[in-house]
């Protein structure tokens, strides 16, 4: 494993564990906990762009490099994200910001192979499947990316 990528596992873990013992009162397939990698977005490996904004002639792009998302036996759910954006200006010149992580978290529920994943950072809720080791959500835009949406693809780690 990259050292980057147990860093956000260790990270994942510390946020949860508080966490852990709120959990949505559900049956929870034993296969379902376990920590996902993303490894796609929007049909792209990564690095890819997430969400798109234009503001007073500048495009911004925010670009994911990686993303780990840890779903507990309890119903509950943390994921971290390390991105970074992309000015574009009206002459083309670029400015790249530097890499930031963000954590994000909340509960899930499961049906069959259908998840919802309800957010508590940010408010509102993302579908997606669950089959096998693949997790496969729809996240929707919020704050200046309203009305758009990515799909993430996540695979379990071993």
């Amino acid at each position: 494993m990259r050292p980057r990528v147990v860093a956000s596992t260790l990270l994942l873990l510390t946020l949860l564990a508080p966490a852990a013992s709120t959990g949505v009162a559900q049956e929870i397939a034993p296969s379902t906990p376990g920590v996902y990698l993303l490894v796609e977005l929007n049909e792209k490996s990564l690095p890819s762009v997430s969400w798109t904004k234009t503001s007073e002639g500048q495009r911004c792009d925010e670009e994911v490099l990686g993303g780990a998302m840890l779903l507990d036996s309890a119903g509950r759910w943390a994921a971290l994200v390390t991105a970074r954006e992309t000015y574009t200006n009206r002459d083309d010149s670029q400015t790249v910001s530097d890499e930031r992580s963000e954590t994000f978290s909340g509960s899930y529920e499961t049906s069959g192979d259908r998840i919802v994943l309800y957010d508590e950072t940010l408010g509102g809720s993302d579908e997606g499947s669950l089959t096998g080791d693949v997790l496969v959500v729809t996240v929707v835009g919020a704050g200046d990316f309203e009305g758009q949406s990515s799909e993430w693809v996540l695979r379990k780690t071993e």
